[in-house]
């Protein structure tokens, strides 16, 4: 959990930006937000640089990543979800054999 202070100390250098976002997805960061301890906007802030980083991964790793997207014409959102459907695949076929992930 993040007290005030540490929350204070870790935005010195930020930037405000506003943004108008649907009721449900405010809805839905604040009671992630909650859940896991944190600031709604810390939490926001985590899952933007999550996207812009992938996910901290090693360079190596998201160099290969980036170039498969290129190559398969995907926008990061796009390439994201494909990621996520082959997994899900994997696991729907592991269900079908009586295997596990």
């Amino acid at each position: 959990m993040y007290s005030r202070r540490m929350w204070k100390k870790r935005v010195r250098t930020a930037v405000a930006l506003s943004l108008r976002l649907p009721r449900g997805l405010i809805e839905r960061l604040r009671a992630d937000a909650h859940e896991l301890g944190r600031p709604a906007s810390l939490l926001a802030r985590e899952l933007i640089q999550n996207a812009c980083s992938v996910y901290s991964l090693p360079r190596p790793m998201t160099e290969a990543l980036e170039a498969d997207r290129q190559s398969l014409g995907l926008a990061r959102r796009e390439y994201v979800i494909e990621l996520f459907s082959a997994r899900y695949r994997e696991l729907a076929l592991q269900r079908t054999d009586g295997t596990h992930a």
